[in-house]
């Protein structure tokens, strides 16, 4: 190869997903019933498999693929294959009435196929995931004595996504934000009248940045106290409901106060954590986001950590839109804006791998009442 020629795109990859067999499905006529899968990847539908009897004592069989295409011109693609999960929608298939033209049908459950494996080297992933009852399904409230619906499904390519030299080059990074804690106290409940935001830059590339937008955090009061073992949301669940909005076996870390990093660690600051964690207002996310860096924005990322140390994430608040918005409406949007600092260089540490911390949020346009407390990792 030339100096200064580019080296040769990789043509495009197939992903077959292939959706093996249900069992323990429940219908409106109980456990005997006519079903088939509806398989997506973000706003696309990649297929459907064909309509299968599952009984009580025999699995439904399906045996159906579906390919989604990798491409790899714009490191953006790769990237949502961290964040973005293959959506499998089970459907039961009703009979059909006399004098209609189609059969009915009804939504059972949901799960989600995480194609994060995939990103690191392996070619032939094996899932058996529970699937979850949506709301006012059959199979939303099965008894916990009853055999829980389940699915196998796998994901197969060719070649790896990605070559050893490339695994070893580029960076596969998480950011979970959590919560908010101690909010301003402008922020009253209830608060479905705004939208709460978190957002911070990633590189793409060297010279391309994007800017991730963590959406729909939720304004909790104090007196709503925050379950044990919380799991972590997908990024962007599609149009997955109910517990399928959860990545299967991620939870939130639960670190101790020595274990954390941020302003908050001395013991001066337990009263104020205390009473901001268990007593004040709350916005949680508790989402996750993948994100595929390549060799040139890793080490566009390290440099500027090196350089700045501190990694800027912002929180807004923003009215909902309303069908007729005026530009007085527009010139508010924004009124509350904030951002937090994060420490990044221990990253750059070597064998550092992770950051947890709890940082104050700082007014970008106004100063907050009281000290909110960030909680991101």
């Amino acid at each position: 190869m030339a100096d200064g020629e580019l080296p040769p795109i990789r043509s495009p990859e197939q992903v077959t997903v292939t959706v093996r067999r249900a069992r323990n499905l429940r219908g409106l006529r109980g456990d005997s019933l006519v079903s088939q899968i509806k398989v997506e990847f973000g706003d696309k539908v990649l297929g459907e498999t064909p309509k299968v009897e599952c009984m009580p004592d025999s699995p439904a069989e399906y045996n159906h693929n579906s390919t989604l295409t990798v491409t790899f011109e714009d490191p953006a693609f790769l990237d949502e294959l961290g964040y973005k999960p293959i959506l499998l929608t089970i459907i039961e298939v009703l009979p059909k009435e006399k004098k209609a033209k189609e059969e009915k049908t009804l939504n059972l459950g949901q799960c989600t196929v995480d194609l994060m494996p995939l990103l690191r080297g392996e070619v032939n992933p094996k899932y058996t995931l529970q699937v979850h009852g949506l709301p006012s399904s059959p199979m939303e409230n099965i008894p916990a004595e009853v055999p829980k619906p389940e699915v196998d499904v796998e994901l197969k390519v060719n070649e790896a996504i990605l070559s050893e030299s490339q695994l070893s080059e580029c960076n596969l990074m998480t950011i979970t934000t959590e919560s908010l804690f101690s909010p301003p106290d402008s922020w009253q409940m209830p608060g479905s009248q705004y939208i709460y935001t978190a957002s911070l830059p990633l590189p793409i590339t060297s010279e391309k940045e994007n800017v991730v937008v963590f959406p729909s955090g939720q304004l909790k009061p104090g007196i709503e106290k925050e379950v044990p073992n919380k799991q972590k949301k997908w990024f962007i669940p599609g149009s997955a409901q109910g517990n399928a909005i959860y990545i299967p076996d991620s939870y939130v870390s639960s670190d101790t106060y020595e274990e954390e990093a941020g302003d908050f660690r001395s013991k001066d600051d337990r009263e104020h954590r205390i009473v901001a964690e268990q007593d004040k207002n709350r916005v949680t996310w508790n989402t996750e986001r993948r994100s595929y860096l390549d060799s040139s924005a890793t080490k566009s990322f390290q440099d500027k950590i090196a350089k700045t140390r501190y990694w800027p994430m912002e929180v807004m608040r923003v009215p909902l839109p309303s069908g007729n918005k005026t530009k007085k409406d527009d010139d508010g949007s924004f009124s509350y804006h904030g951002v937090v600092y994060i420490n990044m260089a221990p990253l750059l540490y070597p064998g550092g791998s992770t950051q947890w911390s709890k940082d104050p949020l700082v007014s970008a346009n106004r100063w907050f009442g009281g000290s909110s407390l960030l909680q991101p990792s």
